[in-house]
């Protein structure tokens, strides 16, 4: 009973050699090309993910500049109102106290 599995053994490890399922005949190179092949992929997806990074970065670095620019022209324009609110509140001091002035003459005139 035992001389049986032990013969069927034998034999599918005679067959299995006989047909080439582990006879050894491997690809050597295979390996190194799909290792070649993933780095290629991996540089070229590296390459392009550097691309797009740069040209996000230039956009940023256009709107940071727009910005910039947007803000000097704001400041220029809070700056230009300002100096006009100084001289209509100067203009409007002016304005009063030659009122009061003609007042005060008129009042006189009146007194006499």
């Amino acid at each position: 009973m035992k001389k049986i599995p032990m013969l069927i053994g034998l034999l599918m490890l005679i067959s299995v050699d006989v047909f080439g399922c582990w006879s050894g005949c491997r690809d050597p190179m295979l390996p190194s090309d799909l290792s070649n092949s993933s780095t290629q992929k991996f540089n070229e997806f590296e390459s392009k993910t550097q691309a797009k990074i740069e040209e996000i970065n230039n956009i940023f670095a256009e709107a940071f500049v727009d910005s910039e620019n947007s803000n000097l022209k704001e400041l220029n324009i809070l700056s230009s109102l300002k100096q006009n609110q100084v001289l209509n509140n100067s203009q409007i001091e002016f304005l009063l106290k030659q009122l009061n002035s003609l007042q005060n003459n008129i009042n006189t005139l009146e007194a006499y």
